[in-house]
């Protein structure tokens, strides 16, 4: 199968323009955004370059700090996001003093990430710029399509496949790795569509268990025992229910077995 260039292209496009207009203070929505495209480019990178050229390792390199700065604050913004769910009379002065202490983290997190972007912006622009050019320049019609690295999709397939028993120790790695192969899995003109849907369904899934343990062990270090029980109560009951859908829907997908999707 060839990969879709038209689709590799939408990375680094979007990352062009959010790196651009990206602000000291940026919403929710931007950051998700930005973190959503920086790990897409990897997948790209990966897919279009086997070889891992030196042209690729710089461009890794040069967003990597981008994307883990993005991941800090969007990670504030969903623990904002849980916590605020959480809130009710009984517990209200709790859920206030938690959600003040992650926005202050979130204040400079985004600060940190904003000169992070500042210092990287001209020179990430440019070289998104030239593998625009290349995908371009792919795409004409002596170029019909490209196949992907065959290790780089079946590395991932093969070690999801062979996958010790999940646990809450190695849960998050896996949901890592499901993600990962979803993004490369993306790049391909034609799709499993129900398969694709389980792989973002454990994305999503074993995500929101890893955001309310994050939120735990916030909560814990942060909350008074006595005076702030009920809600330390609220949120590792709900961490346990969390747990359980995460590790149901992990394991749904591994009987029915990871695979590469077929040509239509």
């Amino acid at each position: 199968m060839d990969i879709d260039l038209a689709e590799a292209g939408k990375p680094p496009q979007k990352l062009r323009k959010l790196l651009k207009h990206l602000s000291p203070e940026p919403d929710p929505e931007t950051v998700h955004e930005l973190r959503t495209q920086t790990r897409k480019l990897e997948a790209v990178l990966h897919a279009l370059s086997p070889r891992n050229t030196s042209e690729a390792r710089h461009l890794l390199r040069l967003m990597k700090p981008v994307r883990r700065a993005a991941g800090r604050v969007r990670d504030m913004d969903v623990l904002i996001a849980k916590a605020t769910s959480l809130s009710s009379p009984a517990q209200s002065e709790g859920v206030i003093r938690l959600i003040e202490h992650m926005s202050a983290i979130r204040t400079a997190d985004a600060r940190r990430l904003h000169r992070k972007v500042k210092r990287r912006r001209k020179q990430a622009r440019a070289w998104l710029s030239h593998l625009l050019r290349n995908l371009h320049r792919l795409r004409s019609p002596n170029h019909p399509g490209l196949p992907v690295s065959a290790d780089s999709p079946q590395i991932l397939v093969q070690k999801l496949d062979h996958w010790p028993p999940l646990n809450q120790q190695n849960l998050h790695e896996f949901r890592k790795s499901v993600k990962e192969l979803h993004y490369l899995l993306q790049l391909f003109p034609a799709h499993d569509g129900p398969r694709m849907t389980s792989y973002a369904n454990v994305k999503d899934t074993v995500g929101d268990w890893h955001d309310w343990m994050e939120l735990s062990c916030l909560a814990e270090s942060l909350l008074a025992p006595k005076q702030d029980a009920p809600l330390l109560r609220e949120i590792r009951r709900t961490l346990q229910e969390k747990l359980r859908a995460a590790l149901v829907a992990a394991n749904s997908l591994r009987k029915t077995g990871i695979e590469m999707p077929h040509a239509a």
